[in-house]
């Protein structure tokens, strides 16, 4: 279960968050929440 405060980022509004560009830019989303403690989560493009 996720406990705010969440940050969520959808991915779909990033022209740089599609493969392996996708899985860096959530690497270091993870990292930023940890650092700050908070919750966060990916919405990835699904194509």
């Amino acid at each position: 279960m996720l406990e705010t405060p969440i940050v969520i980022v959808n991915f779909k509004t990033y022209l740089e968050a599609t493969g392996e560009s996708a899985v860096k830019l959530a690497r270091l989303i993870l990292e930023a929440g940890q650092t700050h403690g908070v919750s966060v989560a990916v919405a990835p493009q699904v194509a």
